[in-house]
């Protein structure tokens, strides 16, 4: 057996092993009895259903690859329609932005470069106090707003 797939399939390796028994007793048996005798004809029909049951074994083993083959193709098919949908999807809908944990819709690309100046650095911070100094976000704005203290000479 060439295919590893065939061979591994069912009762393939054992009729196998069986045929080339039964071919190597029908060489010896002929050397010693003649066309007539009635073990080379036993050995005649056991080679005959041998190989009857290596055919079906053979055919189904094919049969189960071509359906596998099928269902794979089909599901690498379902797979490439379920991508083409979600990108679909995903361009049309919102996006979800991690780095402030907040829903945006995806950015639009304008026709028009942005100047260089507008990319220049950002104006520093003011410091500003919240109206309740007890609210979540209020330590998180002042500990931005803070300058580095200058370090002291030793």
């Amino acid at each position: 057996m060439e295919i590893p797939q065939i061979a591994a399939y069912g009762k393939v390796t054992e009729l196998n092993n069986t045929l080339s028994g039964l071919r190597t007793q029908r060489v010896l048996l002929d050397e010693r009895y003649g066309e007539e005798h009635q073990k080379i004809k036993q050995n005649e029909l056991d080679t005959r259903e041998a190989q009857r049951m290596m055919k079906e074994s053979l055919d189904l083993a094919i049969a189960d690859m071509r359906a596998r083959y099928a269902r794979a193709t089909q599901y690498v098919q379902s797979l490439a329609e379920t991508k083409v949908e979600v990108e679909k999807e995903t361009a049309n809908s919102i996006a979800f932005r991690p780095s402030t944990k907040s829903w945006r819709r995806p950015p639009t690309r304008s026709a028009k470069p942005t100047p260089t100046s507008a990319i220049a650095s950002p104006k520093p911070k003011l410091r500003r106090r919240c109206p309740t100094p007890t609210s979540r976000f209020s330590t998180q704005r002042i500990f931005l707003a803070r300058r580095p203290t200058p370090e002291l000479p030793r």
